[in-house]
């Protein structure tokens, strides 16, 4: 095999999978559109974790996998990447970016967007959005919505009783994996 990394990846994209030449052709495309960006990678695909909050009874160590921090010219910040079939909006109250600005000591994080439609152009299938926080988004997430849920999953793991969460069952990937157990 001419390319044995590709072994259970379609040449060719269909419906539901996206081919290797598509994704390779992408990659080229994206790298031309950003070929006079001026930002500089420091850190990519590293792990930080940070105790991000402590009372008498828990501590929680918050972990977090950057896909890239880079040097802007208003400063260092971090850069979540995700593909994409079609364009969506993404949430500002999504754990995992107000997570990464916690560890990385920012408000802001540059979600880069990378389209895989063919119907597009490069203008509008590549796009780095901006995540910002108040320094009391932070604060609220940090000191209420974190301990909240970890004393809810404290609480399940000490009674042994894991009450049935409906707000996660279906999402744009599909059913949840427990979706047949919870039925």
């Amino acid at each position: 095999n001419e390319y044995p990394g590709l072994q259970n990846t379609p040449t060719e994209s269909d419906k539901y999978n996206i081919g290797w030449k598509w994704a390779l052709e992408t990659c080229v495309q994206y790298f031309d559109f950003w070929k006079n960006d001026s930002w500089r990678p420091i850190e990519a695909e590293i792990v930080k974790g940070e105790v991000i909050y402590e009372d008498d009874n828990i501590r929680i160590l918050w972990k977090s996998k950057l896909d890239l921090i880079i040097e802007t010219d208003v400063g260092i910040r971090p850069m979540d990447h995700k593909t994409q079939k079609q364009k969506s909006d993404k949430l500002k109250l999504n754990n995992q970016f107000i997570g990464q600005c916690i560890i990385t000591g920012t408000r802001e994080i540059i979600i880069n967007e990378i389209g895989f439609q063919t119907s597009l152009k490069p203008e509008e299938k590549f796009d780095r959005k901006h995540i910002s926080y108040t320094a009391d988004n932070i604060l609220e997430w940090q000191s209420e919505t974190l301990p909240t849920v970890a004393y809810e999953l404290l609480a399940s793991h000490e009674s042994e009783y894991w009450p049935p969460n409906y707000t996660h069952c279906e999402t744009k990937y599909g059913k949840c994996a427990f979706c047949g157990v919870c039925e």
